[in-house]
């Protein structure tokens, strides 16, 4: 029977897991870094509440072990944490040429808080993280419950549903479908009560996640063809979600949620887009074989592009991760989750979970979810000392009995890394909370105190930007003609004196973030119209050429630009400025060949994607 001090030790872990859900899954900044400092929080409960702590990096071995294996460090070496926990700190060195090195130190600060967690799960022995993990079925009926009840009060509908999918907490539906799968995999084979698997069916329907019930359903004749006992249910559920499907398309004619199953393989499919995603990433890998840093991607994605599309991640976490880290870092890393899958010690049904979470992956951005991640490192062979033959009584201080082990294995040396973690945690967890802080005020939208705890914060500059400038939007919204930009200029020469102090700040907002990001289009387009407007004409044509690199199939940008060019060439025109009025309006003459030489290079998938190229305006 389990110790009630070891329940305690479950119910906090669980606690956790189920707060990090809730929190939009983990999937901003503030979530990860109270993940971080929780997490921290565990490891220093459990220097108190344990009389040993297990080493991250090195693993414990039997006392009859030969004496070179007990007293090398390097034959030691528990490559199962330690692997990926180098690989997350070499990551700062790729901010020297990172994309955007701010925005890639937030990406290493999440690897840190990955660290915290996966230092955490170490104390926990197999049956213990077993434990945690049979709480996933609970979390998946309140994401289910909720994501029901909330179609009835419109204020959360919009929360918890996107697009008439339901999203959950999670706010994008195949994630969620994701989670609830994973809860589903855990009811059957634990054998709960089938009316729970029976619940998270639904919620997984409702979500309308395609690749989710693929996945599902090439897991289900993977069980079945090793556990014949479960054919009958697997094929009256599977004729259940196909009756489901059917009858809801007919009796709606909806084909967005508990239906979209039906449209695999149709011309709405989003599988050309994943397609043509991966082909444009690895012509970035090609240029860029070191990585472009976390968040890098975002913003040279553009640039590179060969469609109309807008995505932050590519949709495959392998290939984001090359593209994030470089190519190396990632094959390292898959090389070793490969190992984790087959050369793992863990249980069957923890290598079931690690398995699908990673063919999950292969089609979609899950792990950039941090309560994902935080799933599959409960999922890993940590190294457990009854996974690695540990053997030896206890003593009466509760720590295992060790004949001729080394100095670091001792008693002694056991108490003094109780004491270790108890003084390593406090700064560690005053660094996550002071980050928890810079980051909860960008998620509640104060960026002034956002870019107060974090300079340089580049998505907080350009919200602020935009705030608090108005060029751009000055010239967008009047269009039209040229004489719309007149009438423009005339309202900025009277603006009050607060208007132009402002107008200036953000500019210099706009200039700070070009500093460590050359690929923020909204910055250079700032600039471009902020230098108009003064009449620094010159300046304006460079930013905008620069800009149109950048937003390349933004058609209604080369449109604005040209608006602004017959702007110059009739104000350079009626100053007697003749070379500027020439290079404007040789300027406009070349934006139209730009687009017909992109309409060339354009990939052939692009045209299959539901929004399709425009070369004119």
């Amino acid at each position: 029977m389990r110790d009630p001090a070891d329940k305690l030790t479950i119910v906090l872990y669980r606690a956790l897991l189920f707060v990090v859900v809730m929190l939009s899954g983990g999937f901003y900044m503030y979530s990860a870094m109270l993940a971080g400092l929780l997490s921290c929080a565990l490891i220093l409960v459990m220097s108190f509440r344990r009389q040993r702590m297990r080493a991250m990096f090195v693993r414990s071995v039997s006392a009859s072990a030969p004496a070179s294996v007990r007293a090398g460090i390097l034959s030691r070496l528990n490559l199962c944490t330690a692997l990926p926990v180098a690989i997350i700190l070499i990551s700062p060195v790729i901010s020297v040429w990172a994309v955007d090195a701010p925005l890639h130190m937030e990406g290493v600060l999440r690897l840190a808080a990955l660290i915290a967690w996966l230092g955490a799960c170490n104390q926990l022995d197999e049956d213990e993280k077993t434990d945690v993990l049979s709480f996933v079925p609970v979390i998946g009926l309140v994401v289910t419950g909720t994501g029901i009840a909330a179609r009835f009060f419109p204020a959360f509908t919009d929360r918890l549903w996107q697009a008439d999918r339901l999203g959950g907490p999670f706010q994008y539906s195949n994630t969620c479908a994701l989670f609830l799968a994973l809860g589903l995999v855990i009811s059957i084979k634990q054998e709960k009560r089938k009316i729970i698997s029976a619940a998270l069916m639904a919620g997984i329907l409702l979500t309308g996640s395609r690749s989710v019930l693929v996945l599902l359903f090439l897991w289900g004749v993977v069980i079945c063809i090793f556990d014949r006992k479960r054919i009958r249910g697997f094929l009256i559920s599977t004729a259940l979600v196909a009756f489901s499907a059917l009858s809801f398309f007919a009796l709606t004619g909806n084909l967005q949620n508990i239906a979209r199953i039906l449209t695999l393989g149709s011309y709405k499919s989003t599988a050309f887009g994943r397609l043509l995603y991966y082909r444009d990433a690895f012509r970035m890998l090609g240029k860029f074989p070191f990585g472009l840093g976390f968040s890098g991607y975002f913003y040279i994605q553009p640039a590179y592009q060969n469609g109309v599309y807008t995505t932050r991640f590519v949709h495959n976490d392998y290939l984001q991760t090359a593209l994030d880290l470089g190519i190396l870092p990632a094959v390292v890393l898959m090389g070793w989750l490969l190992w984790q899958v087959f050369r793992g010690k863990q249980s069957v049904l923890l290598k079931e979970l690690l398995i699908f979470m990673l063919a999950a992956a292969v089609t979609d951005f899950h792990f950039q979810y941090f309560s994902v991640m935080m799933l599959a490192v409960l999922c890993l062979d940590h190294g457990d000392d009854k996974a690695h033959g540990e053997t030896g009584n206890a003593d009466s201080d509760g720590l295992k009995k060790r004949r001729d082990l080394p100095a670091w294995n001792t008693a002694g040396t056991a108490r003094s890394r109780l004491i270790e973690n108890r003084i390593l945690m406090i700064p560690v967890m005053i660094g996550f909370a002071y980050f928890l802080t810079a980051f909860t005020f960008l998620r509640m939208h104060d960026y002034d105190k956002t870019l107060d705890f974090y300079p340089h914060e580049t998505e907080a500059e350009l919200a602020l930007m935009k705030q608090i400038g108005f060029a751009a939007d000055k010239i967008s919204k009047q269009g039209g003609d040229a004489a719309s930009v007149g009438t423009a200029v005339t309202q900025v020469a009277n603006m009050h004196a607060l208007e132009y102090l402002a107008t200036e700040k953000a500019e210099a907002l706009a200039t700070d973030v070009l500093s460590h990001n050359a690929y923020a289009a909204q910055a250079v387009k700032y600039i471009g119209y902020a230098a108009y407007l003064r009449g620094d004409f010159g300046e304006a044509m460079h930013m905008m050429d620069r800009m149109i690199s950048v937003m390349r199939y933004h058609v209604e940008e080369y449109e604005a630009y040209d608006i602004m060019l017959q702007g110059i060439a009739e104000t350079s025109a009626a100053s007697g400025d003749r070379d500027t009025c020439g290079d404007a309006l040789e300027r406009r003459d070349m934006l139209r060949q730009k687009l017909q030489a992109l309409r060339e290079t354009t990939d052939p998938l692009a045209y299959r994607l539901r929004d399709k190229p425009v070369f004119e305006w």
